[in-house]
């Protein structure tokens, strides 16, 4: 086979992993071609693996699907030993990627990739979205929001994280303790209320705000009746 067409079955092979659910959240994860090129050989040799059992099992089977690609090739004066072969394994590997994705979802790919990364910020927020948990998140310019993951990002390159507020507030200079100013649970239920009743307003999740992970000092579990305890201790 000459080395210039294995180029397409690496091609299928690098769009195969780039797209599948399965792998694209660990390429994430990782600089360079630390994982790429070892992904895409590898995929790439299974794309033409199984392009090279079709054609053998159409040589058996359905011979005259064979002579038709020849005759398309003589017309267009393709002569190159094994083109079909290695053309099929670059659509193997630029389309297999949706059936896959189909049968192995995007969410269950992210907690897969997550659960064995074990990064403790996303281990705390996966959990927190799981089970509705509250979270409270301390900005580096003293801004205090407290509320619930609005979705689950990707693994490995999360820059930003959506958070749907319950409250915000600030740390103070002094001692770094929490001073809730704002709450957002009032407008909430106004917000349900109004629906309920026939109003159209906007949805509750277009209030989510859009955090840099950069600007993120700490992130922790929220209990609000731990919370008030201690203000009132503090009192």
């Amino acid at each position: 086979m000459p080395f210039n067409l294995l180029l397409l079955p690496l091609l299928g092979g690098y769009i195969f992993v780039s797209n599948c659910n399965y792998t694209k959240f660990h390429l994430l994860r990782y600089d360079g071609n630390r994982l790429l090129i070892p992904g895409t050989v590898i995929s790439g040799a299974g794309c033409l693996i199984a392009s090279s059992a079709t054609v053998a099992l159409l040589k058996i089977y359905a011979p005259g699907i064979i002579a038709w690609w020849h005759h398309i090739a003589a017309a267009a004066d393709l002569h190159f030993p094994y083109l079909g072969t290695t053309l099929l394994s670059f659509v193997y590997g630029a389309m297999l990627w949706l059936p896959a994705n189909a049968l192995y979802p995007e969410k269950k790919a992210i907690v897969r990739a997550i659960r064995q990364h074990r990064d403790p910020l996303e281990l705390m927020l996966y959990d927190a979205f799981a089970n509705d948990a509250l979270l409270s998140l301390s900005l580096k310019n003293g801004k205090v929001y407290v509320g619930w993951l609005a979705a689950l990002q990707a693994p490995g390159n999360s820059q930003r994280i959506a958070v749907l507020p319950l409250m915000s507030g600030y740390r103070k200079s002094e001692d770094k303790t929490v001073v809730i100013s704002t709450y957002y649970s009032g407008t909430y239920e106004k917000m349900l209320s109004a629906r309920d009743s026939g109003y159209s307003f906007r949805s509750i999740d277009d209030f989510a705000i859009v955090l840099p992970v950069a600007e993120i000092l700490t992130v922790s579990k929220f209990d609000p009746g731990f919370f008030y305890l201690s203000r009132t201790d503090d009192d």
